[in-house]
């Protein structure tokens, strides 16, 4: 048949590219999707909608730092982005490269809005030279389409004084 029905009166049959998604019964609309009517059959009416791919990646951008310094004693600091999609977010990451060149990341959680809020603490500085740390923001929507603001952001951890007068 071109049609097959379940206990709930949903009706689905794939015809080339195109799905059966929504319908109608007796005049009443099962779904928002735009769509053309393809089929008519004792006051059932099979809608046809064809959904394009998610191609589009996620947007990450106003990323900002806070404290972008910390004293040699070390300390936290909080990593926010706005990361927007076309569709839905799925995941945000926050990467930290620590001065030896390990990376870690951490899960970014939802703020606000699209405010995505990380924290990383970083350790004591026992040298006298400051120490940069640097951050990548990465995210993720509900296709795998996948973003990335690269190592350009950071922020530094002070040195040891070496106690000398001056």
């Amino acid at each position: 048949p071109l049609y097959s029905s379940a206990a709930s009166d949903v009706y689905k049959r794939q015809v080339g590219s195109y799905s059966f998604l929504r319908w109608e019964k007796n005049g009443a609309l099962h779904s928002t999707s735009t769509s053309t009517s393809v089929y008519t059959d004792q006051n059932i009416t099979l809608v046809a909608v064809y959904s394009q791919p998610d191609t589009t990646p996620p947007s990450i951008s106003n990323v900002r730092i806070d404290p972008s310094s910390l004293p040699s004693s070390g300390g936290t600091v909080t990593i926010r982005a706005d990361v927007t999609d076309n569709v839905k977010v799925q995941n945000v990451w926050l990467w930290v490269r620590e001065p030896n060149g390990t990376e870690k990341s951490f899960t970014m959680s939802l703020e606000s809005g699209n405010t995505y809020k990380g924290t990383y603490t970083a350790p004591a500085n026992t040298s006298s030279s400051s120490v940069t740390y640097q951050v990548a923001i990465t995210a993720k929507d509900a296709s795998n389409n996948q973003a990335s603001a690269g190592w350009a952001y950071s922020f530094t951890v002070a040195g040891q004084s070496t106690g000398q007068p001056p």
